[in-house]
């Protein structure tokens, strides 16, 4: 949140929401109808409620930080494009770990997941 307002962050963030399945698709793999029309029902969903956020009680600290945060949403800062990146990553990982549980069974899965991040920790 150094680089960027929480709303355009917490926008950016749910965009994975999308992005997962549009790397499913990418992939070849086979992707519903149904799951478009829900990313886009969510992605409209998100524009409308990070785009409801008061600029009264947003407090600027220099005034190239306001042209950015209030110019419009298609501006792509440094925070941004850290955000983006972190839910591509997810995305990612959502992707990964969907293909992985195929070869698998669940339960073991998990496990292996489970200690494997209780190690990197």
């Amino acid at each position: 949140l150094l680089f960027t307002d929480a709303a355009r962050a917490a926008f950016f963030t749910q965009t994975s929401v999308v992005m997962t399945p549009l790397l499913s698709y990418f992939s070849g793999g086979d992707v519903r109808k149904s799951v478009w029309l829900g990313c886009f029902i969510a992605l409209m969903g998100l524009i409308i409620l990070s785009s409801s956020n008061s600029s009264d009680d947003d407090v600027v600290e220099d005034e190239t930080t306001a042209v950015a945060s209030s110019s419009s949403w298609f501006y792509l800062g440094t925070g941004d494009i850290i955000v983006l990146a972190g839910a591509a990553s997810w995305s990612m990982y959502i992707f990964r770990v969907s293909s992985l549980s195929q070869y698998h069974p669940e339960v073991s899965l998990q496990a292996f997941k489970t200690i494997y991040l209780a190690c990197m920790y």
